[in-house]
């Protein structure tokens, strides 16, 4: 396998793993030392507070499918972030 690193500042490039090493999901390969580590933009901690949201439990009458329909749509919505809480009533 070949990958291309590009980026905009001049560093080292340190292996972690051997060449024909086998790679699991998320390990690490190798790591960049930058000659000019203070160039690096470090993130900052959010200190504000959360909006409050208004959650109210949902409800939802009638068949099983229905009702495993609507609240499988309202955990995707929460875990991509959306959010959203229908209040369906049949």
């Amino acid at each position: 396998m070949v990958m291309t690193l590009t980026v905009s500042e001049a560093g080292s490039v340190f292996y972690v793993k051997r060449p024909g090493a086998v790679l699991d999901a998320g390990s690490l390969i190798a790591h960049l030392e930058l000659d000019d580590p203070s160039l690096v933009t470090k993130a900052q901690e959010y200190k504000s507070q959360f909006p409050e949201l208004e959650v109210s439990t949902p409800v939802v009458r009638g068949k099983l499918n229905h009702m495993n329909a609507s609240y499988r749509v309202m955990l995707e919505n929460i875990l991509s972030g959306t959010f959203i809480f229908i209040k369906l009533v049949q």
